[in-house]
C-alpha cells in the first residue's frame, strides 16, 4: 500500500483528530463543518475539515477565529501549514488573542515497506539494561499507574477517566513498559485507516524522570515496531525536539510542524 507524501500529512492529522475525538469531545457546526473542543485532557480546539478534506485543505478555517473568544481556559488549538498559506492569518490571531506559543511538535512517519528490521535491531545493541516487559494496561491499578507514570513524564496532568475510555476502545493499545517488575514507560498506539492504508499512531511515549538515560525509550520504540508491523502499513508520531533524533534513527521521515498555542486559565 503506498501513500504520497501529501496522503501520508492528511493520514497524520486524520490519526491525530481521530484520537483526540476518542478522547472525548463536545461538537458544533461552524462553517458548514463540526468543530471539536476537548472535554477535559489534552483540551483541544481544532475544525473537522483539516482531517476529512482529502487533497486541497489542510489547515482549519478562518471560521474558527470567531471562537477564540469563547473558548475556556487551558484550551489548546493546534496550527499546522495549508496549502493556501492560510495557517500565517491564523497563527496571527492567536497571539493577537494573547495565546501562548506552547510546544511545537513535529509530524513524522515510517512506511513499513520499506523495512524497520535493520533499524530496530541496529538500536538493541545499544541496550544498557535488561528486555522491557510491555503490557496492555486493562485494570484499574494499571490504568492508574499509566496514568501517574505519564503525567510525571510530560509535567501536566493526565486524566485518568479519558484513559480508561481508551483503554475500553478497540482501535486503542495503552501500554506500560517495565523493566525489572518497574514501570518505568508509557506508550499509546491508536489505529485507523486512510484511504485503505493502516495506519499506526505512536502517542504518550514518555519516560519516568528516574529512569531517563538509559536507552529505555529507544528500546520501547524498537518492540512497538516489531510488534506492530505485521498489522499495519505506516507508523506516525509527532515528536518533541528532544525526540526528534530517536525518530529519525528508526527511520521515521520528517512531514510538517505543528504549532500549538494555548488559552491563558
Amino acid at each position: 500500500m503506498t501513500l504520497t507524501e501529501q496522503e501520508l500529512k492528511l493520514a497524520n492529522l486524520d490519526n491525530l483528530t481521530r484520537l483526540w475525538q476518542a478522547m472525548g469531545t463536545n461538537s458544533q457546526v461552524l462553517s458548514e463543518h463540526k468543530a471539536f473542543l476537548s472535554r477535559s485532557w489534552p483540551y483541544r480546539f481544532w475544525h473537522e475539515q483539516a482531517a476529512v478534506i482529502q487533497g486541497r485543505q489542510v489547515s482549519q478555517p478562518p471560521g474558527k477565529l470567531n471562537n477564540l473568544p469563547t473558548l475556556p481556559g487551558n484550551t489548546v488549538i493546534p496550527v499546522w501549514p495549508s496549502l493556501n498559506g492560510a495557517h500565517k492569518s491564523l497563527e496571527q490571531a492567536l497571539i493577537d488573542a494573547d495565546y501562548i506559543h506552547s510546544l511545537e511538535l513535529l509530524a513524522m512517519a515510517l512506511t513499513v515497506s520499506e523495512g524497520i528490521g535493520n533499524k530496530t535491531g541496529k538500536a538493541e545493541k545499544h541496550n544498557e539494561a535488561g528486555e522491557l516487559r510491555l503490557i496492555t494496561c486493562a485494570s484499574q491499578d494499571e490504568i492508574k499507574r499509566w496514568t501517574q507514570i505519564g503525567s510525571g513524564a510530560f509535567g501536566y496532568e493526565i486524566d485518568v477517566k479519558v484513559v480508561q475510555a481508551l483503554a475500553e476502545d478497540s482501535k486503542a493499545r495503552v501500554i506500560l513498559a517495565y523493566e525489572d517488575r518497574q514501570p518505568v514507560a508509557t506508550a499509546l498506539l491508536f489505529h485507523s485507516h486512510y484511504k485503505n492504508a493502516g495506519i499506526t499512531g505512536i502517542h504518550q511515549l514518555g519516560v519516568a524522570e528516574k529512569y531517563r538515560g538509559r536507552g529505555i525509550a529507544r528500546r520501547l520504540m524498537s518492540a512497538l515496531l516489531t510488534q506492530s508491523a505485521a498489522d499495519t502499513d505506516f507508523f506516525c508520531l509527532q515528536a518533541s525536539i528532544m525526540g526528534k533524533g530517536l525518530y529519525l534513527s528508526l527511520g521515521f521521515k520528517e512531514l510538517f510542524l505543528i504549532n500549538n498555542y494555548r488559552k491563558a486559565p
